[in-house]
């Protein structure tokens, strides 16, 4: 009995697994594309949660404050394998989310579209707004959107660097990675914990078309569905390889479900010229130079530019006297600026060109905030003895929008920058861009992103097996897949002429549609307002909902006519929370439990006031009291006059 036990022990030692075993995940076949071999997974089980529909606290999302009780939300996550190019890996899970409306039928739908997030390592919390925007454009619920988080991002296996804690609420900095002090830390963790080949771009690719096989094995077995698939900045740069695998015959995906159409919104480059964030500065200045161009033609903007005639200005000089004044060390600064100049230097915000350079370059591309940029310029051109406060508003500004740029370095990220950094040095950096030539651009501009500090890491990070596919653009010729490309022409991340280039090399069965959007920045889909609409959307969410409804026809474009022009002013809600003041232009915000300010015009006039009022009152005494004496001495010669002295 006991030998017999002992075998059974034995036995169940090496047939049950252990806690810590890797967990296969079904490989249906292997397939040869580009001479790799890739393992064709089976479709994966969506065990749905009920979850909030946003991510981010808040309970009203688009340019309608539509209510997020309306639409109802679920979450999965999804297994699929570590390495799609080895058959045998340990699993890892994908973050999905679906978002519709709550009085959507419960139907299957006969469309879907997958939105794809723009940032390398970024969330799906960016693209909740759109979820919920297009699933009201489709009451009947024929339409349903997904959206999901890439591998290594977000709640997809996040790849952090905590054994370091550099993210970690003991750091110095916070969980807000320091690039001088941590990251090389964060290389050498990544190094030890992880494959760089296990989080590339064919990977995430992979991911996406095994995403959308299990969805469809979950819901398309009453009717066929066509899939779309969104993606804008990144996103888009992805769709193109999603499509390659998409396309290879060998991989059979395109007989397993169908993909009707791809929209690629502000997409970065996948080629023949393709993106490279070695260069993506040299655009931000030419989309910044024509913001300033629109505020010389309107004169709520150009009206507060004025030379020493009360004539318009035009603003982009300005911007480089600007600069001159704060940075150059050869320009002789008078008196009346000086105390200017000491005032901005207070601020290491403002200390270095290259803070101001980055946070103009990033705020015109924000849609809202884009309006401030000529009052910033027009408050730091003026400043001087009288206008000092000046910089106290604009640092007001330019803090609130610093810490929606770079986050709160108390709070737990979502983004991975480990992520980000790996995609971006095996694909996104041209070889031959040094961190000289990137500063050699910068320097020579005033909007910039200017990150430079990503680049000095390049040579320490882990390679990547390089694809075959970069720098091709997809041959779509013998599948009938509609293109979709919509960029905005105040897109300060995509570079128009790459993707006039991209464009014109696709080849496609479907139709093809290249659509620019005027006055619209980057992310078309969520920041082209118009100045009317029955449905209070955006005119790329309206054109988005055409192409998914038509697939046959030609993308209606008419809202064209509607989108706004850029405003200057701002409005009082949006002022008062990034400036702490109603006017933007002259508005002086108070720094709380500060002494009150006030300006040397109203000191002069009050003093002036006051002696000239003090003046006519000792010239009133002195006169009352003249003429009191002078009416005595008549008093006293008329009564002498009359014999009545003591009358008087």
């Amino acid at each position: 009995l006991t030998i017999a036990l002992c075998i059974i022990l034995c036995i169940m030692i090496h047939i049950v697994p252990h806690s810590d075993a890797k967990k296969q995940v079904d490989i249906v076949r292997v397939a040869n594309v580009e001479g790799r071999k890739v393992s064709i997974l089976g479709p994966s089980s969506i065990k749905w949660t009920n979850c909030p529909v946003k991510t981010e606290h808040g309970d009203k999302v688009g340019i309608e404050n539509i209510s997020v009780n309306d639409f109802k939300a679920k979450c999965s996550f999804v297994s699929t394998t570590k390495n799609h190019f080895n058959e045998e890996t340990e699993s890892l899970s994908l973050y999905l989310k679906q978002i519709e409306r709550l009085d959507a039928p419960d139907s299957p739908p006969t469309k879907v579209v997958i939105f794809l997030p723009g940032t390398p390592g970024g969330d799906s919390a960016t693209l909740e707004n759109d979820l919920i925007n297009f699933s009201k454009l489709f009451p009947d619920g024929d339409a349903h959107a997904y959206t999901t988080e890439y591998r290594g991002g977000g709640r997809s296996n996040r790849l952090g660097c905590i054994l370091s804690q550099a993210e970690t609420d003991g750091s110095p900095s916070g969980f807000k990675i320091d690039w001088e002090f941590e990251f090389e830390a964060c290389i050498q963790e990544f190094k030890e914990e992880h494959n760089a080949n296990d989080f590339s771009v064919d990977q995430i690719a992979l991911d996406v078309l095994h995403l959308i096989r299990s969805i469809d094995n979950q819901i398309a077995a009453q009717n066929p569905i066509n899939y779309y698939i969104y993606g804008y900045s990144f996103g888009g740069y992805l769709i193109n390889r999603v499509m390659q695998y998409y396309a290879s015959e060998d991989t059979s995906f395109s007989n397993e479900f169908t993909i009707r159409g791809i929209i690629l919104d502000g997409p970065q480059s996948p080629g023949p010229d393709r993106f490279d964030y070695g260069t993506w500065d040299i655009p931000v200045e030419q989309v910044g130079e024509n913001i300033l161009e629109y505020c010389d033609k309107y004169e709520e903007c150009s009206h507060k530019f004025l030379d020493k005639n009360f004539l318009p200005m035009k603003v982009y000089p300005r911007l480089q006297h600007v600069f001159t004044k704060l940075y150059n060390n050869t320009y002789e600064r008078h008196d009346h600026e000086d105390r200017c100049y000491k005032n901005v230097m207070k601020y290491s915000l403002l200390k270095h060109p290259l803070m101001l350079k980055r946070l103009l370059g990033n705020m015109i591309g924000d849609c809202s905030l884009r309006s401030y940029v000529p009052a910033i310029i027009h408050r730091l051109d003026r400043c001087d003895e009288i206008f000092h406060k000046d910089v106290t508003t604009v640092m007001k500004v330019l803090t609130e929008y610093f810490e929606k740029l770079y986050g709160d370095p108390k709070r737990v990220p979502r983004k991975s920058t480990m992520l980000l950094s790996n995609i971006a040095y095996s694909e996104l950096y041209s070889s031959n861009i040094t961190v000289q030539h990137m500063r050699e651009i910068v320097e020579k501009q005033y909007f910039a992103y200017g990150n430079f500090d990503e680049a000095f890491f390049r040579s320490q990070w882990p390679t990547v097996d390089p694809s075959n596919f970069v720098g091709k653009p997809v041959d779509l010729s013998k599948l009938d897949v509609n293109i979709l490309v919509m960029v905005g022409d105040l897109d300060a991340t995509t570079d128009q002429t790459k993707i006039n280039s991209f464009f014109k090399a696709l080849n496609t069965k479907g139709k093809k549609s290249l659509l620019q959007f005027d006055h619209t920045p980057h992310h078309v889909v969520r920041n082209s307002f118009m100045t009317e609409s029955d449905t209070n959307s955006t005119c790329g969410m309206e054109v988005l909902e055409d192409f998914v409804k038509n697939p046959e026809e030609n993308v209606n474009f008419g809202c064209k006519t509607l989108l706004v022009d850029p405003a200057f002013n701002g409005n009082k809600e949006l002022n008062l929370q990034w400036w702490g003041v109603e006017d933007i232009w002259n508005g002086l915000y108070e720094v709380p439990g500060s002494a009150p300010y006030v300006s040397l015009w109203l000191l002069v006039g009050v003093e002036s006031a006051t002696l000239l009022a003090s003046t006519l009152i000792i010239l009133f005494c002195f006169y009352w009291a003249v003429y009191e004496k002078c009416q005595v001495r008549k008093w006293r010669k008329k009564a002498q006059s009359n014999d009545g002295y003591n009358t008087l």
